[in-house]
């Protein structure tokens, strides 16, 4: 009996079968790798002539019928070079080639933990080490490169990176760490320190495979976040986000992060995000969770597939933020979003738009204002309503929509919705450079601009970016605006700013120097319009600074701003006769 329970056990375990393995490129006939090229960055090229590949080769197939045959020309002797990327940071001469793919974005996902192995035979009496490189978060323009293998003079050779394992290499662009939940490949690189003893370096390269991968390798598409507000009692959250349409969505994540770091390096704006450990199931589109912290928060949401044997995770969606009362009243301020600058599918640190909450978001924790936050889609859908109360405010940041192409500044649905709350003395912001020629240059919604926001557009292209505190908004000093969020030597003029003046009844405020006009429209301790992007805001004009600084001065616009709408009237004095 012991031996047929063994045999049957044996029959089991050999039967169990994996998934084929995914082939990234073969070199067959419409390859992705037919749009390569050999380029030369500063400090990863080097004594090398520029050679086309020979992409028909049939020498050294190992899949289909064809393989690529890649030939580079040395310089000999060699020229030190002042840097070199792929071992140190000091002067070296070294030969060394990117081979990079022009078309990238046709070849699979390759998700992070994947095993790629490719096929290549050395074809020269030189010894080289090859590796293979991917861009990260599904392609993007960040490198990261696989370890060197050493190849031999005249053999076959498999390459293998265990992604999830072997340690990666901060490639060009790259920090060393693969992003996001899927690659794809960018290239192959070739490097030596000794010099060559021929003239050329030739090799065979083949059958590029994700090992016994899975079927489905294309994550969904990145979910759309419409709220993170105040949930049902104190220290919850509720978030709200709308169903993926992908036919096999499992569930979905969501991350939350309470560090504000900011950097001017690309890694380093929005860090430490952390996966709440229970997921929620779809098609369910909505979660209150217990805040981790009394902090600000931030938070995105993603979707999971039902591929096998791994499921597949989709990019972020837009980042959101809240800042909950501890008594757990729902009378926060909020602060809603534009999406025009959100593109679904790319990275989320390389989008600068979604920095508009955490800017915002900043001021309003620095004047001891608490908020929650939500897309304009959430409130043209009737998920979030203004709600107008005496002692809150509603901040739109439209950043920079509607400066050309069809998108509008704000959201048409939401243009009656904020007239009513106006109407009904709720207090409003709204900033973006593309405001007023959205609606009025572009004449779609004058009316709105006019009657609602009582301000007039002077000027769409200001061509100024110092300003100074004037009028009702005097409280703060001089402050400057800039083109980019995080880079000060981006510095630009503020061409994009709006000069605007005041309808009968409102008063312009904030002055651009020089005597350009004004910058922002005021009125009824309720409406504040500015002409430029509050997330543009800075303490300086020249190429340098801090984030802190810059974050100090929004905080005192914002605070000129709360001032101005909960500023409280004087009383009415009495002037008494003695002899009365």
């Amino acid at each position: 009996m012991k031996k047929l329970l063994l045999l049957v056990l044996i029959l089991t375990l050999t039967s169990i079968t994996f998934a084929d393995d995914i082939i990234i490129e073969s070199f067959e006939e419409g390859g992705p790798v037919l749009g390569w090229q050999e380029v030369s960055p500063a400090g990863q090229t080097q004594n090398t002539v520029n050679a086309t590949p020979n992409l028909a080769s049939t020498d050294h197939v190992t899949h289909g019928s064809r393989s690529g045959k890649f030939t580079s020309v040395w310089t000999k002797p060699g020229a030190a070079a002042g840097s070199n990327a792929y071992v140190s940071g000091g002067p070296l001469t070294f030969w060394s080639k990117r081979i990079n793919c022009g078309t990238p974005a046709v070849g699979p996902n390759i998700p992070n933990d994947s095993v790629i192995r490719a096929d290549v035979y050395n074809n020269s009496a030189d010894s080289i080490q090859f590796a293979l490189y991917v861009g990260d978060n599904g392609g993007q323009t960040t490198y990261e490169r696989g370890p060197l293998m050493a190849l031999a003079p005249n053999s076959a050779n498999v390459y293998e990176w265990k992604m999830g394992e072997d340690p990666t290499t901060a490639y060009i662009t790259g920090n060393g760490v693969l992003d996001g939940s899927a690659s794809k490949l960018r290239g192959m690189v070739i490097y030596t320190d000794t010099e060559p003893t021929d003239s050329q370096f030739v090799m065979d390269v083949d059958n590029i495979r994700i090992v016994e991968g899975q079927s489905d390798l294309t994550p969904p598409a990145n979910p759309i976040i419409y709220s993170v507000t105040q949930g049902s009692a104190p220290n919850k959250l509720l978030v709200k986000w709308a169903a993926n349409t992908d036919p096999d969505i499992a569930k979905y994540s969501i991350y939350y992060a309470t560090n504000e770091a900011f950097g001017k390096t690309i890694y380093n704006r929005f860090s430490n995000f952390t996966k709440l450990p229970t997921d929620i199931n779809h098609p369910t589109t909505q979660a209150e969770i217990d805040a981790p912290t009394t902090s600000p928060l931030y938070i995105y949401v993603t979707a999971w597939d039902n591929a096998l044997p791994k499921n597949n995770e989709s990019g972020a969606s837009q980042i959101l933020g809240a800042w909950l009362n501890p008594s757990g009243s729902a009378a926060t301020d909020l602060i809603v979003l534009e999406t025009k600058r959100y593109t679904s599918g790319a990275d989320y640190i390389n989008q600068g738009y979604w920095h508009m909450v955490a800017y915002g978001a900043q001021a309003l924790k620095d004047n001891n204002r608490y908020y929650g936050s939500a897309t304009a889609a959430a409130v043209a859908g009737a998920l979030v309503t203004l709600n107008p109360n005496p002692s809150t405010i509603v901040m739109w940041s439209c950043a920079r929509d509607g400066e050309a192409g069809a998108v509008r500044a704000v959201t048409p649905e939401c243009l009656p919705l904020i007239e009513s709350y106006i109407g009904s003395d709720g207090k409003f912001i709204i900033s973006g450079t593309g405001l007023g020629k959205d609606m009025v240059s572009g004449g779609n919604a004058v009316s709105f601009f006019t009657d609602v926001l009582k301000a007039n557009l002077v000027n769409g292209t200001a061509s100024q970016a110092e300003l100074m505190g004037d009028g009702a908004l005097a409280g703060i000093a001089t402050f400057f605006t800039g083109t980019n969020l995080w880079d000060y030597a981006a510095f630009a003029a503020g061409t994009n700013n709006e000069v605007l003046s005041a309808q009968v009844g409102a008063e312009a405020a904030i002055s651009y120097a020089g005597g350009v006009g004004n910058a922002a429209v005021v009125y009824g301790q309720q409406v504040a319009t500015l002409g430029f992007g509050f997330e543009s805001v800075r303490h300086t004009g020249e190429t340098s600074g801090t984030f802190a600084a810059a974050r100090a001065t929004r905080a005192l616009l914002m605070k000129a701003i709360v001032d101005y709408f909960f500023a409280v009237p004087p009383t009415a004095a009495r002037v008494w006769n003695i002899y009365e």
